[in-house]
């Protein structure tokens, strides 16, 4: 599972309140193969003369000018500086205002975006402002979206409501995604009504989390940070109390991802299918519970495992890693695997991959253990 599954990392942080793997106030940082590593709870990050950047903290700014791509991920967020390459970022607060040459792909609670975006923009977010010009295509989903910039290519739009700046302008076609037909309305001078095309979708059809009488976005969000925290803080524990054997399940993982994901669906396929065979049988329906409970606990053993997976191999630099490195690596992880369970769309599917490698690799570790003892017996 090295970066090939990370179908272009599209998002790399969150809201985490406090950097539960901080290890000092004005943190540190390193550089290798032209990249800059960057962690603590006050990142500061001069990209001048750097590739690409990865920062993560309670808050990470990013200044100067990058070559290659940005991927940070914070409380408050803010890329100051140009990005030669794609941005990914969230947080609970998250500014792109330098100019960005290609993607952008941005989470949050508030997102605002104040400079120039080369390529194609992707955002969510409570409160999504967009000003800064976009050469591409804009995916944009929030709460309140507030366009004052110009869109060249299409747009697509989720949004409980929606306004556009006089200087507002899409030359695409626009796609909106509403409730309710018309509730969502563009002004002429943004784009003329041939060029829109509306759809009636559910509460939960955008791929976001579904809406729940009472619950806003800022409930939804914090929902969201809270998943996030328990996946990174569940991991932190296995990977801090067991480093050999989360060391060895990812590589196990990365060095056979297809076998790691036909394996873990086979697995909880046969739990859940023995749970409905046994239910069929008075005697065996008591035995029914045990199987989906051994089910689920191997699904969440999984995705937290392959969310650890990802987070090693992304921050990987050679070596023996220490506890303060397994600790990121479950913090990026966790950001990683729930953002990619929001985009829209696809991601259940991201997520049930997951589960599937992460639980895949546990069934062949267990499988290469019992092997090992069969041969020491036959010895």
């Amino acid at each position: 599972m090295r970066l090939t599954l990370l179908p272009a990392i599209l998002v790399l942080a969150a809201s985490l309140g406090a950097g539960a793997a901080v290890q000092a106030d004005d943190g540190g940082s390193f550089s290798f193969g032209g990249d800059i590593y960057a962690g603590g709870r006050t990142v500061a990050i001069d990209g001048g003369g750097q590739d690409s950047a990865f920062g993560a903290g309670y808050a990470v700014t990013l200044s100067g000018d990058l070559t290659g791509s940005a991927h940070l991920a914070g409380r408050r967020v803010s890329a100051l500086g140009a990005v030669g390459g794609n941005l990914y970022a969230a947080g609970q607060e998250v500014r792109a205002e330098g100019a960005v040459a290609g993607d952008a792909t941005l989470a949050g609670e508030t997102v605002t975006v104040a400079g120039g975006i080369g390529g194609n923009l992707r955002a969510v977010a409570a409160e999504l402002a967009v000003s800064g010009p976009v050469a591409g295509a804009a995916l944009l989903s929030g709460g309140a979206v507030a366009i004052s910039g110009t869109i060249a290519g299409d747009a697509a739009i989720t949004a409980e409501s929606v306004t556009f700046g006089p200087e507002a302008r899409i030359d695409g076609r626009i796609d909106l995604y509403e409730a309710t037909e018309g509730q969502l309305v563009v002004p002429g001078s943004v784009a003329p009504e041939d060029r829109i095309t509306r759809h009636l979708i559910e509460a939960d059809e955008s791929g976001l989390p579904a809406a729940v009488p009472g619950m806003n976005w800022r409930a939804r969000t914090g929902g969201m940070v809270g998943r996030m925290i328990a996946v990174a803080v569940l991991a932190g524990l296995a990977a801090a109390l067991s480093p050999a054997a989360m060391a060895s399940l990812a590589g196990r993982i990365a060095s056979r991802p297809w076998r790691a994901l036909g394996r873990g669906f086979l697995g909880l396929s046969a739990l859940l299918g023995a749970a409905v065979l046994v239910a069929l049988t008075l005697v065996g329906i008591v035995l029914s519970p045990v199987a989906i409970l051994a089910a689920a606990i191997l699904g969440c053993a999984g995705y937290v495992t392959a969310a650890w997976t990802i987070g090693a191999r992304l921050l990987a630099r050679g070596g023996a890693p220490g506890l303060g490195a397994r600790l990121a690596a479950a913090v990026v992880g966790a950001v990683i695997a729930v953002a990619l369970g929001l985009v829209p769309w696809v991601g259940w599917l991201v997520t049930l991959a997951l589960v599937w490698a992460g639980s895949g690799g546990l069934i062949m570790a267990m499988a290469d253990r019992r092997r090992i003892r069969r041969a020491g017996r036959a010895g």
